[in-house]
């Protein structure tokens, strides 16, 4: 007779069911990460991800879309799993990435098998923890948030090859969440095995030891375009919304090898498909109208705090708490709930009348709005479009600027070794080797619904007396002047942040423009305000008041400690009159250009400022007479995206930070 109570096989008392992976047996974890799992399970850091939507606002949408960075992070951790010991059966990553682990990090491995074991250990727990940092809706609220300089300071001490100053907040709350919970006494001891500064390296791509080279290869499977990450929340996503081609077991099968910078596969049909499927959710799923207006909504009331002091101070109230400064303890208390909560409870008579709106459709969740897609067109921003009244309250779009001329796809990142191919290379791009799909591949992939495009949010009841100048201006093509100068309205940030708490990076920069270039300025004083730099220019209604146009003009120049020209065709223009205030600043940057860095960003294409005529380079520095190439972007920023506009500040703030006076 059998016993009636039989005592359960081992393999039976630990597993659970996952839509995409199925039957997960934890057993197939290696014995030494159990510890560290039984950890991180336990740790208030991954019970905050069950609180966070993977998808955000795309559930509105789609209603089956509401898994959690939870069940993001965990199936992460076993597509890491199986990818690393699949790579590793395959031989897939060069003998010198262990032997530089082992010589850079022995004690630790010592603490395991050997390295493969310590490496896939770590790269597991990685996988737990590399979206701990993930804020709600972290699209639009990683513009408003950022860390407070102590967090910063904390992870700079413990990790000295690092630069934490320079990670985005996602990266710094998700390394400082992984050393709270390695110094919590309750959990510690399943962490005891771990290093600290390997783990940190995995996650960011930054602090790697001096000397090192193949160990960047590992960073492949963490960030790379086939990575445990984008197996899992690609197949995951799209499960709920668009359908996916293949699955992640077929993609993870077909990988060879990963060298830094690169993955290869032996056959390009699964890695065609996962890409693909990546690409849809980008534009359909991602970058839909109805998230994106949700995303337009938020970000119209987070930037609420910029207006004036009154806002600002609403923002900080004990109640509302949208304090964009964040310690970590304030981290841990941010997710989808407590978020919205905040800004219901965010004084209502101190914002601006577009913003109340916003904040009421945004807790209302029904949208009696209608969307459109137009294109930016030839028409820009000129003369006199500063003038133009704003737009209606009712009225809100979405520029597409962080998508732009983002690429979903970068050549030369996946090569296919096959015996197909052999007799051409022995590794074939994948831009060459996908027949009908390459051209996915090669050039321009991106998201955006039509290039050049933008969304524009419409009420279905309009009223008021702008509302047939808006329609003329779709029917005709020239609104996007209209909503570029709006879009500048509705978020500027302090023009003077050289005694700013908190902003001590750098020089301080001041920074020339002219007024058609305001739109252009924004985004980059935006963007400097975001990195925390020190800047001074004169922006909005009362800056500078006290002194003359002209004195002013000569301050801003004077007392600045490294000066960024934002350099425009009118700008130009403008300098060759000796009259303007344009041509006061840049005579006095003449004056200074032995003392401090001048260094220009071009608002339009290079071959139209050389075009303009009886203007020398001189003029500013005379270091750069005769000199046709002073401007170090080849893109022009008026309608750039943010990558594009961040890496033209990388490389002129660079230039600031590296020049040093002459003898």
């Amino acid at each position: 007779m059998p016993d009636p109570n039989p005592t359960p096989i081992p393999e039976e008392l630990g597993y659970f069911y996952d839509t995409i992976h199925g039957r997960i047996a934890l057993d197939d974890l290696p014995p030494h990460f159990r510890p560290a799992l039984k950890s991180a399970l336990s740790s208030k850091t991954l019970a905050r991800l069950k609180r966070i939507s993977q998808l955000g606002h795309t559930s509105v949408s789609f209603f089956s879309a509401t898994h959690t960075r939870f069940s993001h992070a965990i199936g992460t951790m076993l597509v890491m799993n199986d990818l690393f010991r699949h790579v590793c059966d395959q031989k897939g990553l060069s003998q010198s990435v262990f032997e530089e682990v082992k010589q850079h990090f022995g004690g630790t491995v010592s603490r395991f098998d050997n390295e493969c074991d310590m490496i896939r250990c770590h790269l597991l727990l990685v996988a737990l923890y590399q979206d701990t940092g993930e804020l709600p809706f972290q699209k639009v609220s990683s513009l408003h948030f950022v860390p407070v300089e102590g967090e910063v300071k904390i992870l700079a001490d413990k990790l000295p090859r690092a630069k934490p100053h320079e990670w985005t907040t996602k990266e710094v709350f998700s390394v400082r969440s992984v050393l709270n919970d390695f110094s919590d006494d309750g959990l510690k001891a399943g962490f005891a095995r771990y290093d600290f500064e390997f783990l940190a390296y995995l996650i960011t791509g930054d602090g790697a030891p001096a000397g090192t080279a193949a160990i960047a290869a590992l960073l492949q499977l963490v960030d790379g375009v086939v990575d445990a990450d984008r197996l899992d929340y690609v197949y995951r996503d799209a499960s709920v919304t668009i359908g996916g081609l293949s699955r992640p077991s077929t993609v993870l099968e077909s990988v060879v090898g990963y060298e830094p910078g690169r993955v290869f596969v032996n056959d390009p049909r699964p890695v065609t498909d996962f890409l693909s499927t990546r690409m849809r959710l980008w534009t359909f799923v991602y970058s839909s109208a109805d998230v994106r207006f949700r995303q337009a909504l938020l970000k119209t009331v987070l930037d609420g705090r910029w207006d004036s002091d009154k806002t600002e101070a609403a923002f900080k109230k004990k109640e509302s708490d949208l304090d964009p400064e964040l310690s970590h303890e304030k981290f841990m208390t941010l997710d989808d709930i407590s978020l919205m909560d905040r800004i219901e409870k965010l004084d209502f008579a101190s914002l601006e009348p577009y913003r109340r709106h916003a904040r009421t459709l945004l807790l209302r969740g029904t949208l009696d709005y209608e969307c459109r897609v137009l294109k930016r067109g030839d028409v820009d921003a000129g003369a006199g479009t500063n003038a133009a009244k704003p737009l209606p309250a009712e009225m809100f779009f979405d520029l597409l600027s962080d998508h732009g001329h983002h690429q979903l796809y970068r050549a030369n990142s996946v090569f296919v070794r096959q015996g197909l191919t052999s007799k051409i290379a022995n590794a074939v791009p994948l831009e060459e080797s996908a027949g009908a799909f390459s051209p996915l591949f090669t050039g321009k992939n991106s998201p955006v619904l039509v290039p050049n495009g933008f969304y524009v949010f419409l009420p279905r009841e309009r009223q008021g007396g702008q509302w047939p100048e808006i329609q003329k201006s779709i029917d005709e093509g020239t609104l996007y002047p209209l909503v570029k100068w709006e879009d500048a309205r509705r978020g500027i940030p302090p023009t003077d942040t050289r005694k700013a708490a908190g902003f001590n990076a750098g020089r301080a920069v001041g920074i020339s423009y002219c007024s058609e270039d305001i739109p252009t300025v924004v985004r980059i004083v935006r963007e400097l305000h975001r990195r925390k730099r020190r800047y001074l220019l004169f922006l909005r209604p009362f800056d500078g008041t006290g002194g003359t146009p002209a004195g002013n003009s000569e301050q801003l120049v004077n007392e600045a400690e490294a000066v960024l020209a934002v350099v425009s065709s009118n700008y130009l223009k403008r300098a060759i009159d000796g009259k303007t205030y344009i041509a006061i600043e840049t005579r006095a940057m003449h004056g200074r250009a032995k003392d401090i860095p001048i260094v220009p960003v071009g608002v339009d294409s290079r071959d139209e400022l050389q075009s303009v005529g009886n203007f020398d380079w001189g003029q500013m520095n005379e270091a750069w007479r005769g000199n046709q190439t002073v401007i170090p972007n080849t893109l022009p920023l008026k309608s750039a995206s943010e990558e594009t506009l961040r890496a033209a500040l990388d490389e002129a703030l660079k230039s600031v930070d590296q020049w040093t006076k002459k003898p």
